[in-house]
């Protein structure tokens, strides 16, 4: 029997598609390569070998619509936060956190630094965009490295220590904000971020010397009128330059005509400070020359301060030529009454000695101003004093009348005598 194989399709198991229920070809698919219809699971087409591609599943779908919404939710939330956070940090904790302020507030104003520096730190930490703990922490460091002092024994190894772990907080502060600013505001913060550097290797022996001066040198460069960096580059250079009192003097002097009613005692103390006990050529001179101004001004000078300033005038001490250079720094009228400002407070000595000492200095101020007449009286009022004959003043107080008697006994003879020596 012949059986003629008709032109058909047949599915995996013989069948004829073209039988295929209405119901099975629901569940059939077109192949994407040949078109022919294949089991709607099928992977690969049994006509062609065609891989075939899976569609998207509903669920990737949602994951990636959920995906999306998920991040324009969380752009939102942040945006909230951003917005939420300063207002959060204004009114959370509102009562505590002004307590906390007050209480540094009230540190700063008894000038206890280091404490309000430390009670600003604190608030920090709880608040960081605390703006106005921000930059009260800030005046705190440089008010604390302006003033810094750390007590202690000679022979107290912790001095160093402590002010070393100090100084590094206040440096850690005052870098940012330096590197940040310009301007006036930029030359005072890099100011003191120098002189805390300079501090650190003076003090704390753990820096070292050429750390401060281009903060120093920067400062200035940023202002040049800055108080605060003509003070500090002037202090500097007089005590680690020899040589320097011209150049640290015009500093000095540059930073207390800058100066303000605020800052004005503290600029004094640092420009009195690089100068008393300076033996550089020059310094005693400019420093008498402060003192008269002072003296002239009205500016209040404790007895201390008087006390280390008359050091430059004691006659028995002081070498000649730099006694020379105090009595000679001003006109004969204003050093008499500069001299006397000092003495009356800052020279302990009893009256007696007290008094000799201030007619040898006023002696020899007459006989640098060329009153030769009136500074030999003078001397041989000192020398009939019977304690002189006792003290260190007898032999430059006999020198001076005899040299004075020389000088004169030449103008009468018509030659002109010796100046003053």
């Amino acid at each position: 029997m012949l059986i003629l194989l008709l032109p058909g399709r047949f599915d995996s198991d013989g069948m004829s598609t073209e039988s295929i229920s209405p119901t099975e070809a629901d569940r059939t698919k077109p192949c994407v390569a040949c078109k022919e219809p294949i089991r709607a699971d099928a992977a690969v087409c049994r006509y062609c070998g065609s891989a075939q591609r899976k569609e998207p599943r509903n669920s990737t779908k949602k994951i990636l619509a959920w995906v999306a919404s998920a991040g324009a939710v969380l752009g939102l939330l942040t945006t909230i936060y951003h917005l939420y956070t300063p207002a959060h940090e204004l009114f959370a904790d509102s009562a505590e956190t002004k307590a906390a302020m007050r209480q540094a507030q009230a540190l700063y104003q008894q000038a206890d630094y280091s404490e309000a520096f430390e009670a600003y730190t604190e608030i920090l930490k709880k608040h960081p965009r605390n703006k106005a703990a921000g930059e009260a922490r800030l005046q705190a460091a440089m008010a604390r490295v302006r003033n810094f002092s750390v007590t202690g024994a000679a022979d107290d190894k912790s001095v160093a220590t402590r002010a070393g772990v100090e100084l590094t907080a206040m440096i850690r502060v005052l870098e940012p904000a330096a590197s940040e600013a310009t301007g006036e505001r930029g030359s005072e913060f890099t100011a003191h971020l120098g002189w805390a550097h300079f501090l650190k290797f003076r003090i704390a022996e753990s820096d070292v010397f050429e750390s401060a001066e281009p903060y120093l040198r920067k400062a200035y460069a940023l202002d040049r009128g800055n108080v605060y960096a003509n003070e500090m580059l002037g202090n500097w250079l007089l005590q680690t330059h020899r040589g320097s009192v011209q150049e640290a003097s015009t500093y000095l002097r540059t930073g207390i005509v800058n100066s303000s009613k605020e800052n004005k005692a503290w600029a004094r103390r640092f420009q009195l400070g690089a100068l008393i006990h300076n033996d550089d050529p020059g310094a005693h001179s400019e420093l008498a020359r402060v003192a008269n101004e002072m003296r002239k001004n009205g500016e209040v000078l404790d007895n201390n301060l008087k006390h280390d300033i008359l050091e430059i005038y004691a006659p028995t001490v002081t070498r000649l030529a730099e006694l020379d250079e105090a009595l000679s720094a001003a006109p004969l009228a204003e050093m008499r009454a500069t001299y006397e400002w000092l003495a009356d407070g800052g020279d302990s000595a009893d009256s007696e000695w007290k008094q000799l000492k201030g007619q040898y200095n006023l002696a020899r101020m007459e006989e640098l101003a060329g009153q030769s007449q009136e500074a030999l009286s003078l001397y041989q009022q000192i020398e009939r004093h019977p304690l002189v004959a006792m003290t260190a003043l007898a032999a430059p107080t006999t020198n001076a009348i005899n040299r004075l008697k020389a000088r004169n006994s030449k103008l009468l003879a018509g030659k002109p005598g010796p100046g003053p020596r």
